[in-house]
């Protein structure tokens, strides 16, 4: 599994995989939770009310946090603000999940509908939708806080990154890979996000045109998540046994962020003052992962339904 192929976000692939049966032991299912960790390394979960699969997927400049999350009618993003959740669901959409969040609380994110799956801008309450043309799909997975938005598509040619700024999309594509996705953007313009190749999944860094290919040492697959200001970046990695980590790189040093107790660890933002957000999951009795199970069953087929399957990478 690649983590460069997950459906518009994390959380709708953990479904697919507690559906498929992918589980940290033979007698659990995954559950998945949102989690910050603080500047020390302290860790809290977020979980909004109801929610039966969560997700955290960037922390704002005042603490402010969006995400995703599922329950019983469906999957919507979120903003966490004061300890106060607040539902972030696109006009009439089947699914909605929130990537980022700048510093005038512009939000970017996924929405899914009848027609597929598009990106979106949230400014106050005006929501705009984001597709670029010609695409069978289309995400946003980055914001910056003079506006400019990267994300994903995918078109007859593959899966590409892309950058938009004043109207005009860029499209991002490491050489010689087979699928390139961009995550994030931070104030300097500097890019990250991951690249599939003939040599496996690896992480990159865009900055000035250039491209620096990023692996954690020893890891089977790198995919960074998300930058902030200072340009350091945080993502998720596998090692030699098939284990999933997050990790904070600040200035070439390597942090592994793992969530006491959890079968699975993932950080997808990082915030100016170093609190990290993301997901992980831990096991559950089998009579408390039915649920799970049931509630991403539930949302597979509902797509399915809907429509055609395709392959992509990740908000």
């Amino acid at each position: 599994m690649q983590f460069t192929r997950w459906a518009p976000s994390r959380l709708f692939v953990t479904l697919m995989l507690v559906f498929a049966g992918i589980a940290p032991g033979a007698d659990a299912a995954p559950v998945f939770y949102g989690y910050v960790r603080d500047s020390s390394g302290g860790f809290t979960t977020i979980n909004p009310p109801g929610a039966t699969f969560a997700e955290a997927s960037d922390v704002g400049a005042s603490g402010q946090i969006v995400g995703a999350y599922t329950d019983g009618a469906g999957t919507h993003g979120y903003l966490l603000d004061g300890g106060v959740f607040t539902t972030i669901d696109y006009p009439s959409a089947l699914y909605t999940a929130a990537a980022r969040i700048n510093t005038a609380g512009d939000v970017v994110g996924v929405y899914g509908d009848a027609g597929g799956f598009h990106g979106f801008l949230k400014q106050g309450g005006t929501f705009s939708a984001i597709n670029v043309s010609g695409a069978s799909y289309t995400d946003a997975s980055g914001l910056n806080d003079s506006g400019v938005i990267v994300g994903n598509f995918q078109d007859a040619g593959g899966f590409h990154g892309y950058r938009l700024s004043g109207g005009v999309f860029t499209t991002i594509d490491v050489a010689g890979a087979t699928l390139t996705s961009a995550s994030d953007v931070n104030n300097a313009g500097v890019i990250v996000g991951s690249f599939t190749n003939g040599s496996g999944t690896h992480g990159f860094v865009l900055n000035g045109g250039v491209f620096t290919t990023v692996d954690v040492a020893g890891a089977t697959l790198t995919s960074i998540r998300g930058i902030n200001n200072a340009g350091d970046f945080v993502g998720v990695y596998a090692d030699a046994s098939g284990v999933y980590h997050g990790f904070l790189d600040r200035g070439g040093v390597v942090t592994t962020i793992n969530f006491p107790s959890a079968g699975f660890t993932e950080s997808r933002g990082i915030g100016d003052d170093g609190a990290v957000v993301g997901a992980y999951y831990v096991p559950e009795p089998p009579s408390l992962a039915m649920g799970a199970v049931a509630a991403a069953s539930g949302l597979a087929s509902s797509f399915h339904r809907r429509r055609r399957r395709i392959v992509r990478a990740g908000v």
